[in-house]
């Protein structure tokens, strides 16, 4: 009976861990994209419609992110890597991208399959004037287990790919890449 409630008790433990997210790497055709953009672009602080959107839970354990911050600032770490790597990015330039991210979630309680979803508003600027806003969703699915052991790592490598979804849909909008030209 002693192992049983102390087995309990270490699971218990183990599944209110938080679980490390990968660092963002960038995707080499987003790159290619940036890169004939020619202008230099700076990142204001991505914002949530809600604070829990920065947190996400899967099984009862929390996704940290390598950036030290929450999974918004991941987000927005996700559009600076790839706008660094195209050597694009200037900190101090007038003209600016932001996010409203309105949806953050993972749900990694199904049976066999995980999913997640990412809504965020993204506005272009340049010296504060709106040169584009537009909502971007994303829904990515994946294998997943009934198993935590198998679930919680696994949406923890889609959260990833999730902004890398994210991300080339934003790259693929006209609209978005006119304005970053302007």
């Amino acid at each position: 009976m002693k192992k049983i409630i102390l087995m309990v008790l270490c699971l218990g433990f183990i599944s209110a861990c938080s679980v490390p997210v990968q660092k963002y790497s960038p995707e080499y055709n987003h790159v290619k994209i940036l890169k004939k953009i020619d202008k230099k672009i700076s990142v204001e602080k991505f914002s949530a419609k809600d604070v829990s959107l920065g947190e996400i839970s899967i099984r009862g354990s929390g996704l940290s992110s390598p950036y030290g911050k929450d999974m918004v600032h991941y987000l927005q770490m996700a559009l600076v890597t790839e706008l660094e790597k195209a050597r694009v990015y200037d900190r101090n330039s007038r003209k600016t991208i932001s996010a409203l991210i309105e949806e953050n979630d993972i749900d990694a309680t199904g049976f066999s399959v995980g999913e997640g979803k990412i809504t965020a508003v993204f506005t272009v600027k340049n010296d504060g004037f709106v040169l584009y806003s537009s909502k971007i969703s994303i829904i990515h699915e994946w294998g997943s287990s009934f198993v935590g052991m198998v679930a919680i790592p696994r949406a923890a490598e889609a959260y990833p790919v999730m902004a890398k979804m994210l991300l080339k849909k934003l790259y693929s909008d006209n609209g978005f890449i006119r304005a970053l030209k302007k």
